[in-house]
């Protein structure tokens, strides 16, 4: 929510379409500063709302990853072991100065995400 009162604030857009056009929205926040390399917490708010873009367009699902580093928001296919973690993806990037490219970024994931999906999908199912 707070991300979205940023957004309409700032550039004057009151809803995301839910879709890859969104991209150019997130890109934007980045490019004009709104939110800054060093704003861990904003940069964890676009990976909220690049994770939404994704599960909306793979059908995949938030749910709360623990391994033995701790409790992550994870996005998973169906009930398979197959995750992405958008959340601290680009506050990550950040912090290892790399460039910050949504589409780059959506494009990357969406081609490991179809992967995972036809492996899933080809696999033999045993009873």
């Amino acid at each position: 929510r707070a991300m979205m009162d940023l957004i309409a604030r700032r550039l004057g857009i009151l809803t995301l379409k839910g879709d890859s056009s969104d991209l150019r929205v997130l890109q934007k926040m980045i490019d004009r500063g709104i939110v800054r390399k060093q704003d861990v917490r904003g940069l964890q708010g676009l990976g909220i709302l690049f994770g939404d873009l994704l599960a909306n367009k793979y059908g995949l699902t938030w749910v709360s990853y623990e391994d033995d580093i701790g409790l992550s928001k994870a996005l998973r296919w169906k009930k398979t072991e197959n995750y992405v973690f958008p959340v601290s993806l680009f506050s990550k990037r950040a912090h290892f100065k790399e460039e910050i490219n949504m589409g780059m970024v959506f494009e990357g994931l969406s081609a490991d995400i179809e992967a995972f999906i036809a492996y899933e999908k080809a696999r033999p199912v045993f009873k």
